[in-house]
């Protein structure tokens, strides 16, 4: 996902869908992060990539509000 992502090669929408797949079989460490904010009341997510817009922080943050 990351070449893939940071290779500049497709549009938010494809990515966070790939992303969403790929998540989809870690349901598990979702629900640890969903119990981590409601433990904490936030989570920080943390990024590499220059573009604020996509990147895998803006999607997984997309997941976890949306699910």
């Amino acid at each position: 996902m990351g070449k893939w992502l940071y290779g500049g090669q497709g549009i938010r929408e494809e990515f966070a869908k790939r992303y969403r797949k790929e998540l989809g079989q870690k349901e598990d460490l979702l629900q640890q992060l969903r119990a981590i904010e409601i433990e904490h009341g936030s989570i920080t997510f943390l990024f590499a990539k220059k573009d604020e817009v996509q990147n895998n922080a803006v999607a997984l943050k997309a997941i976890l509000e949306n699910s």
